[in-house]
């Protein structure tokens, strides 16, 4: 037996569960809100190589793009086994400064679209 209670009902167990309502033009769908909402963004990626030191790429992580250190390290140790991690994303002259800020400490980056 179920009791109703406006859009609530509860099983006779007690369980409340909510009556799913369509949305009314008020209201903001997910749906609509990320339609295009990646459309303009970018990745700053960081590139593995050999010469490269962990604690230069954590401290730029940290110093560029105020990453924890321990966000930081969990990031230079998937540049490491991976060969790539993305390290920061925003827009197209965030990544590219990003990107140039790497390049001036040595280590190898790109800034690419981001596609989600």
């Amino acid at each position: 037996m179920d009791i109703a209670v406006g859009d609530t009902t509860r099983d006779a167990v007690g369980v409340a569960t909510t009556a799913p309502r369509a949305a009314t033009t008020t209201e903001l769908r997910v749906e609509d809100l990320l339609d295009g909402a990646f459309d303009d963004l970018w990745s700053v990626v960081v590139i593995n190589d050999d010469v490269t030191t962990f604690a230069t790429v954590i401290t730029a992580l940290v110093e560029i793009f105020h990453h924890t250190p321990a966000a930081a390290e969990a990031l230079a140790w998937t540049v490491h086994h991976q060969g790539r991690a993305e390290v920061a994303v925003g827009d197209e002259a965030f990544a590219r400064d990003g990107v140039a800020a790497l390049h001036a400490r040595r280590i190898q980056a790109t800034a690419e679209p981001l596609t989600r």
